[in-house]
């Protein structure tokens, strides 16, 4: 499974930047802490890009149709560019900011979820379907709605290597829990 991007100082500061102006943007709505974070997010991504930093299976959740589940006609980048005239200016987006955080840490979910997922995953010897019930059984104990917990799961896979095909079996197992 991979794991959190290691930043160093600066990189880190800018994360924890984007970080507290995503969780308080439900609270409140300060305009210039928002511009400062979607400052912090441009500079931030384009230091993962310029090293290499952010894993190709991340990149490919925003970049790759075949991963955007709502809509495999367009990727995720696609989306936002056709509101956004650059990607400077979609880095700077609130709504990007989670697909950054993304990149850096992973799959929103428990570590214990994750490590669970991840040691079924690793097993080359698993019954087919066996990521399907898992994923349905962990997500029954978390509190999101199933469409987030869905797509986590999806990115959990991505992370896990699994194939597209297993992610999107997983998805859809998440999103018809009861």
């Amino acid at each position: 499974m991979l794991e959190a991007i290691e930043l160093n100082e600066h990189e880190a500061a800018l994360a924890a930047q984007v970080k507290e102006a995503n969780r308080r943007s439900l609270k409140d709505h300060d305009y210039e802490r928002t511009i400062q974070a979607g400052r912090a997010s441009r500079s931030l991504m384009e230091l993962l890009l310029q090293r290499d930093a952010i894993p190709e299976v991340r990149l490919r959740y925003i970049v790759d149709p075949q991963y955007n589940g709502g809509n495999r006609k367009s990727s995720r980048h696609e989306l936002f560019r056709r509101n956004a005239h650059s990607d400077e200016e979609m880095y700077e987006h609130p709504h990007f900011w989670k697909y950054l955080l993304f990149f850096i840490l992973g799959a929103k979910l428990p570590e214990n979820v994750k490590t669970r997922f991840a040691e079924l995953a690793a097993d080359t010897m698993r019954d087919h379907g066996s990521l399907d019930k898992l994923a349905r059984q962990l997500s029954r104990s978390l509190p999101e709605d199933n469409a987030t917990k869905a797509e986590e799961f999806f990115k959990l896979a991505m992370d896990c290597d699994c194939t597209l095909t297993e992610g999107m079996n997983v998805r859809r197992a998440v999103m018809s829990a009861r």
